[in-house]
């Protein structure tokens, strides 16, 4: 029934099921999945079909985005009251709700038309549910919200049709003043249409326009406004589109006068909202007969008035809540109206795709232009010329999951034939061994020429025979398959345009591809390759259904593509296509892979499996990140604690099938410094903890001077803690601008310090090539067009004098400014403050005379000599800062002196000078960031947490043991629940939910989101110095000092020194007198 649905894509409907984690998802999915057979609607939200990881089944939360085909045939009236059946293929996926897997529903949400965003009445909108409306804006796809667990409001509330009306309406508002923050954050984005009116009422939902359902997924029922419409209309003698957009708001109906009137005629009588009279009074009649106040008689009455019919054993049932979802399905089915809701409102892929295509083409320009070329008119409009495909994410499908590799049940006259077949085998092999033991034996031939000969003789040598080629053939079976992977990597691909087919040849093109450059390097680069489709299947949860091609709008899997993409790609039949995940990498709502951990195997032995694993584990998850550092060890990053555990467990199980030896979680700090008062001396460094001492080093105020051996060069740095102003914009600054204006500052040959208008293929290719900036590369090439180095700096002046810092300290910053760190794009700066010997000093010589070999020489003896070997080393002394070798943040250089000495600059060779440089440089650096008051910045989580007054002391105690703070604490209103900010230490955060879990019962569950670096304000060098501290602490400091407990933690990792105190003479033994 789907594969001839294919072809039409009118017929399709794309969507993905969005929410906070326990909200209803995989519930409200088992409900769709009864209607086309497969599952009983009784198992619904019980089985959790398309949860098909054990532990997900354990936990009972989603881990995996899993995706389905469902077949809907709906009757539709036409033009003549003639009923018209319309079939509809849904594709539907359901992403996770879980913070740790955001990036599930980041690549679900782009392969989908629209989204089915559900919100638990009770808890209302949760951090991850505003998190999933910014994807679906940003996406641009159509969501249609969802108000599930209305049952809840009943039964554990115990609230009154007319409170719960209020109580829904204060949660459609909160939903759509989120919607309303992300229209006016895109108005003022854009300078030119602050004061532009624009209507924007069709953004948000609202009852009346059929986009939201209420609905109770558990007791498998929904409605939305039209169907009690049209239920009552005809009773109340109104129009049913009138009658519909009353339902909603503050409309009643007057008995005396027969008619539907607004909140300024109720003069003071206590009439009800029409919502609350026609809707919900019906639904809590029903609730209160079977639950709360049990009447069989009562029960009776309202299935005959409904009209609906139930077997005699389910009226009878003592079961309630098995009573109540027997008549609530019947009346309201859940499925049918869910799906009657997605074919009325969410877009096909031929209305979507005029929406979305001009936006991901073009992000920058608003109103999207018209279709300029056939590769954008065959985009926009979803038709059959040229095929481009987006692949979102890899997944990891075992082979055996495939059809051509299942078992197949055999019929009773296939098995019948086979054992024919079996038996004449037999006898023929029984025949030639028989023949074979009379030989051997010397039998002769009698009369009738008939070999005469035991029957045991004959078996015995037959099943030898026999065994032999079964036991070959069995282990060469065994040989290929051990040798054959496990697992087949499968492409999750929406086909945008043109048809796909399997056997056809087709470019991939990575993430940093770019369609306006010269194709051959890119191509030598890999960034664009061939590939070759081998199967196309139609995802069915567990099931793989093959078929030949897969036209625009559907979404399958590929495979084949396994040795070409990683993690996402685009694929094009022609060279012209712009790559179609590099401009959704700035809008990705991603939760950064902040936790990590080295791993190796228990046996040497299986390193290769290990590495085999990873590279599965990398393709398969789009947001780990395996890396491998220079000592070897392989290091995996993932978003949390728990996607850690399902990435440890896929290793163990799936990927590498070994056991691994784990370390314990690797946490990233940053290192700052900060001002301190004038009277308030620095704190003493213990020997070992600080730079390795320099002879030719030396401190005058707040500047460090080191020389190189033989006092070649000796450089003059300072360092200053930047503004919070400029610690932020350097924090949002684009990375193609950052890398743009490096490539400006280091390009040979300029003329002056000011920025000059760069190349912009030369700064794609540049920062393509450059490993160092990473996935950053990747948006350089819009920076020709988007942003550009001057825009930076003037960004960067403006970020400057937003500060409440003198202006006179940051004077000639932006036009000083050399390089940016770590990894030249950090949130760090080098500024060149050297007088007389910029780069201006040189110009480049257009004809070599005696007079400019002079001068040529001379300029090989100034500072452009080893400006290079000066920025590595400011690269490599933020990259690994003094406290802990972690990166520093919010810190600026200054180079105020390099002097250079050119005599004995000739006796040395060139070489060994830079590497002398570089590390002068950096200990300098160092030592200068050493004058301040050093800090540590931690990893910080924000958590959210719902817990009832009951359990409230509990919460708090977990968060403060956990070195946390709260940040808020509010009532939600209508409800006993208090809804709990606060930031904990990721470095604390271990075990932590479990912890939450067990001390409150299971009442109170964290939800723990990546906030960024905040600074731990204590020195980690602190001793106790003024009179004060001296009588309160002694001279030992007892107390504990987080700051160095955390930086001794970290050396001691990475075998750095660390002062401990060890007991060297304990022959002595002091007993204290108890008084």
């Amino acid at each position: 029934m789907l594969v001839p649905l294919l072809s039409n894509a009118a017929a399709q409907r794309n969507l993905c099921i969005l929410a906070h984690v326990d909200h209803g998802k995989t519930t409200l999915a088992d409900s769709l999945l009864a209607t086309n057979g497969i599952l009983s609607s009784k198992l619904a939200g019980k089985v959790r079909f398309l949860d098909m990881r054990e532990d997900e089944q354990r936990r009972g939360i989603t881990m995996e985005a899993s995706g389905i085909s469902l077949y809907f045939k709906v009757l539709d009236k036409g033009s003549e009251k003639e009923a018209v059946a319309k079939e509809y293929m849904v594709s539907l996926i359901d992403a996770p709700g879980h913070v740790d897997f955001s990036s599930e529903v980041s690549t679900a949400a782009r392969l989908c038309d629209g989204a089915l965003v559900l919100v638990d009445v009770v808890e209302g909108v949760c951090t991850q549910t505003h998190t999933v409306l910014r994807q679906a804006w940003m996406e641009g796809i159509r969501p249609l919200l969802v108000l599930n667990k209305i049952d809840r409001l009943i039964t554990e509330l115990k609230l009154s049709p007319a409170e719960a009306y209020y109580h829904l309406k204060r949660t459609l508002e909160q939903v759509n003043a989120i919607i309303g923050t992300f229209f006016q954050e895109k108005r003022l984005a854009d300078e030119s249409k602050k004061l532009e009116h624009r209507d924007d009422s069709a953004l948000y939902f609202d009852p009346s326009l059929g986009n939201v359902l209420f609905a109770s997924a558990t007791d498998g029922w929904a409605f939305r406004l039209d169907l009690f419409a049209s239920l009552h209309s005809a009773r109340l003698k109104c129009n049913e589109s009138a009658l519909r957009s009353a339902l909603w708001g503050d409309f009643y109906f007057d008995p005396k006068t027969k008619r539907v009137i607004g909140h300024k005629q109720l003069n003071r009588r206590p009439l009800k909202p029409l919502f609350v009279q026609l809707v919900l009074d019906n639904i809590w009649a029903i609730y209160d007969a079977a639950i709360l106040n049990h009447n069989p008689d009562k029960i009776d009455k309202i299935v005959q008035t409904l009209g609906i019919k139930l077997l005699p054993r389910e009226l009878k049932t003592k079961d309630t809540k098995t009573l109540t979802q027997s008549i609530m399905s019947a009346w309201l089915p859940l499925a049918s109206e869910v799906l009657l809701a997605v074919v009325d409102i969410l877009p096909s892929p031929l209305a979507a795709q005029k929406v979305r295509l001009p936006q991901l083409l073009h992000p920058d320009i608003e109103p999207a232009p018209p279709a300029q070329n056939e590769l954008e008119r065959a985009l926009y409009g979803c038709i059959s010329n040229g095929d481009v495909c987006l692949v979102s994410k890899m997944i990891s499908v075992p082979k055996d999951a495939f059809p051509q590799n299942k078992k197949v049940a055999l019929t009773a006259d296939e098995m019948r034939a086979r054992g024919k077949i079996a038996r004449e085998e037999r006898l023929r092999l029984a025949q030639q061994a028989a023949a074979a033991a009379a030989t051997a034996a010397g039998v002769t031939e009698g009369e009738s020429g008939v070999i005469s000969l035991p029957i045991s003789a004959i078996n015995s040598n037959a099943s030898e025979t026999v065994s032999k080629p079964v036991e070959e053939t069995t282990q060469q079976s065994a040989e290929s398959a051990s040798n054959e992977p496990a697992e087949v990597i499968v492409g999750y691909t929406r086909v945008l345009s043109g048809t796909l087919r399997v056997g056809q040849s087709i470019n991939v093109l990575s993430p940093k591809y770019n369609h306006l450059l010269p194709r051959e390097q890119q191509i030598k680069s890999g960034l664009a390759s061939t590939a070759t489709i081998e199967g196309i299947y139609i995802i069915m949860g567990r099931d793989l259904h093959p078929v030949q091609e897969a036209p625009a709008g559907c979404i399958v899997g590929i495979t084949g593509l396994g040795d070409h993409i990683i993690k996402n790609g685009t694929l094009s039949t022609t060279l012209d296509c712009p790559s179609l995940v590099q401009r959704r990498s700035g809008s990705d709502v991603v939760s950064a892979p902040i936790l990590r951990v080295a791993i190796e195997p228990e046996d040497p032995s299986d390193l290769d499996k290990l590495v085999a694993g990873l590279k599965l584990l990398n393709h398969s998850d789009p947001c780990v990140e395996v890396i491998v550092q220079e000592t070897g060890e392989h290091v995996l990053m993932t978003a949390g604690e728990l996607h850690l555990e399902r990435c440890l467990t896929d290793l163990r199980e799936r990927f590498a099938k070994i056991e691994l030896t784990v370390s314990k979680p690797i946490v990233p700090f940053r290192e700052t410094i900060v001002s301190t008062a004038a009277s308030e001396p620095l704190s003493a460094i213990p020997t070992g903890y600080a730079t390795p001492f320099v002879p030719s080093a030396y401190i005058v105020g707040k500047s460090a001077t080191v020389s190189t051996p033989g006092g070649i060069v000796s450089i003059t740095v300072s360092a200053r803690p930047l503004p919070d102003t400029v610690r932020e914009y350097l924090e949002t600054a684009t990375a193609a601008d950052v890398i743009a204006l490096s490539a400006t500052r280091r390009s040979a040959g300029r003329k002056s310090t000011t920025v000059d208008t760069i190349d912009a293929a030369g700064a794609v290719l540049a920062a393509i090539a450059s490993e160092e900036a990473g996935d950053a590369a990747a948006t350089v090439a819009d920076s020709s067009q988007s942003g550009s180095s001057e825009a930076f700096l003037i960004g960067l002046e403006k970020a400057i004098r937003a500060s409440d810092e003198n202006p006179d300290r940051w004077r000639g910053v932006t036009s000083g400014l050399w390089a940016l760190g770590p990894k030249r794009v950090g949130p760090n700066l080098l500024v060149n403050k050297l007088s007389g010997q910029s780069a201006a000093d040189s110009a480049p010589a257009e004809q070599v005379t005696e007079h400019d070999q002079q001068q040529q020489q001379q300029r090989q003896l100034s500072v452009h000599d080893f400006e290079e070997s000066i920025h590595t080393g400011f690269q490599l002394a933020t990259l690994r800062g003094p406290l802990c070798a972690e990166p520093t943040h919010g810190v600026c250089f200054f180079v105020e002196s390099v002097q250079i000495d050119h005599n004995a600059l000739q006796q040395a060779s060139t070489a060994s000078s830079s590497g002398h440089v570089i590390t002068a440089t950096k200990e300098a650096l160092h030592l200068a960031f050493m004058q301040w008051s050093p800090r540590l910045m931690l990893a910080t989580y924000s958590c959210d947490i719902q817990a009832s007054s009951d359990v409230l002391g509990k919460v708090y105690a977990v968060i403060a043991r956990r070195k946390g703070r709260i940040l808020s604490e509010e009532l939600r209103e209508g409800t006993p629940y208090f809804e709990i900010k606060s930031a904990i230490p990721v470095i604390e955060s271990f075990g932590f939910a479990d912890e939450m879990r067990k001390k409150t019962s299971g009442q109170a569950s964290p939800q723990l989101i990546f906030r960024g670096f905040e600074m731990l304000d204590e020195d980690p060098f602190w001793v106790p110095h003024t009179e004060e501290e001296l009588e309160d602490l002694g001279e030992k400091a007892d107390r504990e000092n987080l700051a160095r407990k955390y930086m001794d933690a970290i050396r001691k990792r990475k075998g750095m020194f660390v002062e401990r105190k060890l007991v060297k003479s304990a022959e002595k033994q002091r007993t204290l007198k108890r008084n």
